[in-house]
């Protein structure tokens, strides 16, 4: 879910710069990635979403990784050397 929030944050209805890949070569990289087809990925998703006991907590947890990981690439960019 991580990898599907970044990607969707990136891709919100903007063209990156020399993109031509479309939302779906993205997420068939993340299948890829985590070894799991789309299907897997739309039944496993349907369920959670039927079932927010189980859902919130791992969501909760998908929210603060996207968290972290914004807060380490803030922190590389102040860093990064532009000369």
């Amino acid at each position: 879910m991580v990898d599907v929030h970044v990607v969707e944050g990136a891709r919100n209805g903007a063209l990156i710069l020399g993109d031509t890949n479309g939302i779906e070569d993205y997420y068939a990289k993340i299948y890829e990635k985590h070894q799991i087809t789309e299907q897997q990925f739309k039944e496993t998703f349907a369920f959670y979403s039927s079932h927010p006991d189980i859902f919130i907590p791992i969501y909760e947890a998908v929210l603060d990784s996207l968290k972290i990981n914004g807060e380490l690439l803030g922190r590389r960019g102040v860093e990064a050397d532009y000369d």
